[in-house]
């Protein structure tokens, strides 16, 4: 990937270069979605909502700090941080919940899901 990188930025109006980057990051992408996916199935959902709140919580302090030190790059890219964290629980949960029979105890958890997908 970064090899295709440096070539696509040393020649960027070229098509081969182009190309060669495009099937260099899809195949990075999809090594990255089955790594993923093999965490996730030796990761319990606890384990997983436990450290989640923990770096969330790391991160708004940081963007506390942030804001107290006028750093709008580090507040940008720690939001970020906080709403792709935010998104994967929700993407996590909303799969989680599929093994559920519904229910008062699934349909509580879709919405405040819901109410976490939407402040993003």
């Amino acid at each position: 990937v970064i090899n295709a990188a440096l070539t696509l930025a040393a020649r960027p109006q070229s098509k081969v270069a182009q190309d060669n980057m495009d099937v260099f990051k899809d195949q990075w992408e999809k090594q990255v979605r089955i790594l993923t996916e093999a965490v996730d199935d030796i990761t319990s959902v606890d384990d997983f909502l436990s450290v989640s709140e923990n770096h969330i919580l790391e991160d708004v302090n940081k963007c506390v700090i942030a804001l107290q030190e006028g750093d709008v790059d580090t507040l940008d890219r720690t939001a970020g941080a906080i709403r792709g964290r935010a998104a994967r629980v929700v993407h996590i949960i909303n799969a989680e919940m599929e093994n559920y029979e519904p229910g008062v105890y699934t349909e509580r958890v879709l919405e405040s899901i819901r109410l976490l997908s939407e402040t993003g």
